[in-house]
């Protein structure tokens, strides 16, 4: 009598194992995805991050190279102007040593 009672309890066990294996596996595969697609999120994310790196990196190179050719731009104009001065400088020089001399 005991055995039959156990024996019924495994077979209901048993039927309730195989009626919530299904649901356990379909559970278990839900939460791979959200998991997948969590992780799919973070590498887009980054991925993301990374090129906004990139692209500022790239963007902050082209702003040193405008600077750059804006300096060598200034330097250029400034040289004739400068070697004017140069020349002035050296005039009011010589007047004032023939002043002097």
């Amino acid at each position: 009598m005991a055995y039959e009672k156990e024996s019924k309890k495994k077979r209901e066990t048993n039927r309730q194992t195989q009626k919530e294996r299904p649901r356990q596996i379909e559970r278990k595969r839900e939460r791979g995805r959200e998991k997948e697609g969590e992780r799919n999120r973070e590498t887009d994310r980054q991925t993301k991050r990374e090129t906004k790196t990139e692209t500022q990196i790239a963007e902050n190179r082209e702003r040193e190279r405008e600077r750059e050719k804006q300096t060598e731009r200034q330097t250029q104009e400034e040289r004739p102007r400068q070697r004017q001065r140069e020349r002035a400088r050296q005039r009011e020089r010589e007047k004032e040593g023939k002043r002097r001399g």
